[in-house]
This record gives structure tokens, C-alpha cells and sequence, in this order.
């Protein structure tokens, strides 16, 4: 079974309108591709400070602290509130509290008593909430958590309680009508009885700027060197392995000095912009990238290029899930994972890839020939952490726990797999779906969902807004096709009402799988267990800018990076040189593909393969022939 080398294998075929086709080599070199992430603020996260370490008690948010003094009084606390959660959350405290709380005695009526807010969609302003309690509710004694709205599972609830009530026989006793908390579900402790990370900030943000290197594996070099453990390091997202890329990391219980003295002998790799937080970041929290990308051995006329960029920022470009998320065949993992076929995963894992190291390469095909974990494992390099785990889980288990064996490998690269066949099933759909009612307007039974940006700093889709567009809808023209979704499927999204949620279906049972039961009971292997999520079809890049450049030596940088900044060395402007590269700038939500923009852009394939045929020829005949 091939590795996915081009769209076509992942179901990536259609463009949003066709167009000239712009001929130009991506990544030429890995400075071509420079990527920013985009904070839960909606700030672009760069490096420029590699020297100010912060003090570890620093509260990086007394600077937005509602109040100045802990507050005495009811009156103080709701007013505090409302600077953070609105009049609404300010009523709503004040009722509560007037209800239930005995303001010369300090107690709290019997009873089980608690108050439901609706948590906001945007992670920070959680924060700012769950923050509040811990920090100016004495002498009121009330914490916080997070629970599952009783009328609909699919909304979150941040639920207020006293920890210390007006009877013995009512603390610590759970408020009625809510559930004991579900393994996997968010966790918020009480920070006053110094239960978990508490208030002293135990985590040290930090900026990684690396270059040409996984994220993974940057992590990897720093926690060998600090000597921690990889799941000390907590990030928002993974970046391009060729690119330079700048991101935001969190670290457990570590001082900023020991991170900025690394930075004398890393190769690669920089850290910076030190402060310490509360919370550790989680896969998901940022809001999105910058992009700055060269298009190397441009041909076409400006005017060629300005109408391609004009067409793109107004029509944008099929959100394709990118050649990176399926990069080694993963989607075949994940099909194996979720049909119970166990030794065939496993294989599939093991397997050999395109162009790998000879070690690598003869380690893995050794496993495959003789099942000789222990043999394997002696010859297997250990920066293959996924295949390692797994054979150090076949020799502990053996072949009769197959399922053992694969719980061994890190859970973040168990996840990868089936989400990685969600998003194959999605890229096959999208393509239908454009192809059956095509890319110029919502059609009834289609799923739409209006979109913020980036710069409003939220959740691009909203899971609750989420809705089925109906015969009014479409007459009265009040969505286009930018407010079109798709679902990742999972247990809490709904499907199109017409023939596009027959084909998820449909294209599932061609590769084998059922998305409304599963064929085996192991829970993180089964698309039934998944919470599921939406992506929209068509997506427009944002804050777009270009320019084009002339240049003469073809390996020199056209970009400038934040090292180039820190270490003052200039990117060169002279007009100067008979090539010309166009450089563009834009931004994309999170999880969105840059070399899906590109490639609408082109009307070229973003393949390794493809572009290497650009760089290898000279007239790009063959390019042709393979685009």
C-alpha cells in the first residue's frame, strides 16, 4: 500500500474556480516557508527577547486584575464579576448569592446549592473566569469546574459552588442535578487547598523558533537536554518540518535560565520571551498562522499574478486537509485502527518509507520478516519513538495483546492515526460535495455556520451555531459559501440533510467502516468514541500581502526570520539578478493548510515529488506532465 505522495491519493482534486496556471517552486529552500503562530489573543507570536528571564513568582494576570482588594462584600464581588463576565454573569452571581449566602455570618443557606454559567467558547475568557473565583471569592469560599449542560451535552457549563457550607454534612458534597466528572473531561482544581499546580505558576511559557525540524522533534532535543520527559512540554499545534517556524511551548516546573543558557549550543533551535503561567497549553489553543511563503522561478507577468491573488483573497481555496497529515500513509493506520485490524496496523506502522535511512529502513524490514521485537529493537534507531514504543509493547505483551501493544505508542500519535482517516473521509466528501451542487452557493440540507476570523479572537466555527440550511435560507440568500461546513465525524456532529451526509456514509463502507458502530469495544480506536468536529470547505486567507523579488543566486534567502532580527543580519533588497520570486503573506485559522492556498494559487500540485520536478527542470515540461 503506497505512502499518500500526491492529492490525488487523499482526495484533494478539485480547485475553487480554474485560472492560469502560475509556475513557481515551493520550499526551495526551507527559509521559503516562514510560519508565525497566532495566539488565543489574536497576537502573532514572534521571537525577539532571548535574555529577560522572569521572576517565578511573576502573576503574568494581575495586570487585568478586575479588582485592586479582595472583596468584603457581595456588592463588591458581583461589580469585580461584571468586568469580567458582563452584566449577565453579574446578575446571575448577584442572585445566586442573595439566595443562598448569609452575608453577616458568612454561611450558606442548607442545602445543595450552585450556579450555572455558560462557558464561553474562547479558552481565555474560561480562564479569566475559573481565575476570578480562585483569587477574589474568600470570604465567600466558592470554586469552580466544568460540566456538561443537562440539556445539551454538546454545550459546556462553568459551575460556581461553595467549598465550605453552613452544615458539616453538606461540604464537599456535589450540587444537585450534576454528574461526577467523565475520565478525560477538563479538570479545574481548588487551588486554595493547594490541590494541582495551584497559583504559583508552575508552568514556563516560552517562544520556540526552530528551523527545518519537526516540532516533536525540537522538544525532543530540549527535554534530552534538560533532562525531562517529552509530556513535560505542553503546545498548541504542530508546524512544517521544512520551514522556520515560531510557536509558543509550555514547560513543567522549569526555570527560565536553564531553557535560555541551551541557546549557546543549539543548532537550529531558539528559545525566548520567558513567562510563567497557570495553565499548561493543549493542542488546539491558538487561534491560528502567519504565513510568509516564496514561490521561487516565477515566469508570469505581474498582472498575471495580481489577477491570481485577487481571485484567491476573494474566492479563496478548498480547505483541503494537507499532504502533511497523511504523510507515511497515516489514514491507512487509522482505517486499520478502526476496523479492529490490529497486525495490519501495526505493520502499516512499521513499514518502511519512502526515501528513509537505510538503518531505518532495514530495522523495519527485519520486524516485518521474523516478528522479532527484541532483534528489531537493537537495530531500530531511537528517533523513531512511535515504532520503539510499540516494539518494546510487543515484547512486554506479545502478539496475543495486539491492543496493549498499540497503547504503548505516545496517545498523541494514537490520535493522529484516526483523525487522520477523519480527515481523509473529509477531503473525499468536500470534493463530492463541490462537484455534485458545485462552489457558487449554499443548497438546501447543507450545513452552514457563520465565520468570526482570526482577528476576533475566537473559535472560528462555533459547534452550537452549527445549522442545517433550509428552502428559506437559500431564497432569502442569507448564507454563502464561505458559511459552508463539513463534519469530522464523531458522536456530537450532525450530517448535511441531503446527498453529501449520504456519501460520508457511503465512502466510509467502501474503505470497510461503519460511522454508527464500531466493530470492536477498544474506545480510543473507535469512530464512535470520537467527539467529532466541523471544518468549512471553503476558506479565504487573511491580511493578504505580496511582492515580487529579483535575485540571482538561487539558494540565497528571500525571507527574514526572527533569528536574521535578533542576530541583526539584514535580508538583502537590491533589484538586482534576472530571477524573480513572488512573496506572499497571509493568515489562515488553525489546522488550516498554506499549501492548500498555494496550490489554488498555482493550479499545482504541492507534492515533494512534483516540486522537485520544477527545481530539476529547466522549461518544466515534465512539471507539466505531472501538475
Amino acid at each position: 500500500m503506497p505512502c499518500a505522495t500526491w492529492e490525488a491519493d487523499v482526495g484533494a482534486t478539485s480547485h475553487v474556480r480554474p485560472g492560469p496556471r502560475i509556475r513557481g517552486v515551493l520550499k526551495h529552500r526551507y527559509t521559503d516557508f516562514v510560519v508565525h503562530e497566532v495566539d488565543r489573543r489574536g497576537q502573532v507570536v514572534v521571537l525577539d527577547d532571548v535574555h529577560t528571564i522572569p521572576k517565578t513568582s511573576e502573576d503574568v494576570d494581575g495586570s487585568d486584575d478586575p479588582l485592586e482588594h479582595p472583596a468584603k462584600t457581595i456588592e463588591e464581588l458581583v461589580q469585580g464579576f461584571e468586568k469580567v463576565a458582563g452584566k449577565q454573569g453579574k446578575d446571575q452571581l448577584e442572585g445566586f448569592l442573595k439566595t443562598w449566602y448569609n452575608e453577616t455570618e458568612h454561611t450558606y443557606a442548607t442545602g445543595r446549592c450552585c450556579l450555572l454559567l455558560p462557558a464561553p467558547v474562547d479558552r481565555e475568557e474560561r480562564k479569566r473566569i475559573h481565575h476570578f473565583f480562585r483569587t477574589h471569592s474568600d470570604p465567600f469560599h466558592l470554586v469552580t469546574d466544568t460540566v456538561d449542560d443537562e440539556h445539551n451535552p454538546t454545550r459546556k457549563m462553568i459551575r460556581v459552588y461553595p467549598h465550605h457550607k453552613g452544615k458539616e454534612e453538606d461540604q464537599g458534597r456535589r450540587p444537585t442535578g450534576t454528574k461526577k466528572r467523565k475520565r478525560g473531561e477538563e479538570i479545574q482544581f481548588d487551588y486554595r487547598n493547594n490541590i494541582g499546580p495551584g497559583n504559583k505558576n508552575n508552568f514556563l511559557l516560552f517562544t520556540l523558533y526552530k528551523e527545518n525540524k519537526d516540532t516533536q522533534d525540537a522538544l525532543n532535543v530540549l527535554g534530552r537536554m534538560l533532562r525531562c520527559k517529552s509530556s513535560s512540554f505542553g503546545f498548541a499545534g504542530t508546524k512544517d518540518k521544512r520551514g522556520v517556524t515560531t510557536q509558543q511551548v509550555t514547560l513543567y516546573r522549569q526555570k527560565a535560565e536553564s531553557l535560555a543558557k541551551l541557546n549557546k549550543v543549539l543548532r537550529g533551535i531558539m528559545v525566548g520571551n520567558f513567562r510563567n503561567v497557570e495553565e499548561p497549553l493543549k493542542l488546539g489553543d491558538l487561534l491560528g498562522n502567519r504565513f510568509c511563503i516564496v514561490l521561487r522561478g516565477i515566469v508570469e507577468s505581474e498582472a498575471v499574478l495580481k489577477q491570481g491573488i485577487e481571485n484567491l483573497e476573494k474566492h479563496g481555496f478548498i480547505n483541503y486537509f494537507g499532504l502533511q497529515r497523511f504523510s507515511g500513509g497515516t489514514h491507512h493506520v487509522g482505517m486499520a485502527l478502526l476496523k479492529g485490524q490490529w497486525m495490519d496496523a501495526i505493520k502499516l506502522i512499521v513499514r518502511p518509507k519512502e526515501k528513509e535511512r537505510q538503518e531505518s529502513a532495514e530495522a523495519k524490514q527485519y520486524f516485518l520478516d521474523t516478528l522479532d521485537a527484541e532483534g528489531a529493537l537493537e537495530k531500530m534507531p531511537h528517533f523513531l519513538v512511535a515504532e520503539r514504543a510499540m516494539l518494546e509493547g510487543f515484547l512486554k505483551h506479545g502478539e496475543k495483546n495486539l491492543v496493549h501493544v498499540l497503547s504503548c505508542i505516545p496517545r498523541t500519535l494514537q490520535m493522529l492515526y484516526v483523525h487522520s482517516y477523519q480527515s481523509y473521509l473529509w477531503n473525499k466528501v468536500a470534493t463530492a460535495r463541490l462537484e455534485i451542487y458545485g462552489s457558487s452557493a449554499v443548497v438546501e440540507g447543507d450545513l452552514v455556520c457563520r465565520g468570526v476570523g482570526v482577528a476576533s479572537g475566537k473559535a472560528d466555527v462555533d459547534p452550537d451555531q452549527v445549522r442545517v440550511a433550509t428552502v428559506e435560507d437559500v431564497q432569502d440568500g442569507r448564507y454563502t459559501v464561505f458559511d459552508l461546513v463539513l463534519p469530522l465525524p464523531g458522536k456530537r456532529v450532525i450530517y448535511p440533510a441531503n446527498e453529501t451526509g449520504l456519501l460520508f456514509h457511503k465512502l466510509a463502507e467502501e474503505d470497510g467502516i461503519s460511522l454508527e458502530e464500531s466493530p470492536h469495544k477498544v474506545k480510543m480506536f473507535s469512530i464512535t468514541s470520537l467527539t467529532g468536529a466541523y471544518r468549512r470547505i471553503i476558506q479565504k486567507p487573511q491580511d493578504v500581502a505580496w511582492k515580487v523579488l529579483q535575485y540571482s543566486n538561487e539558494d540565497e534567502d528571500l525571507t527574514e526570520t526572527d533569528a536574521d532580527k535578533l542576530r541583526g543580519r539584514c535580508m538583502r533588497t537590491s533589484g538586482g539578478g534576472d530571477r524573480r520570486a513572488l512573496q506572499i503573506e497571509f493568515t489562515l485559522p488553525a489546522s488550516c493548510y498554506a499549501t492548500m492556498a498555494v496550490r489554488e494559487l498555482t493550479k499545482a500540485s504541492s507534492s515533494a515529488a512534483f516540486q522537485k520536478s520544477m527545481t530539476l527542470t529547466t522549461g518544466n515540461e515534465s512539471a507539466d506532465a505531472l501538475a
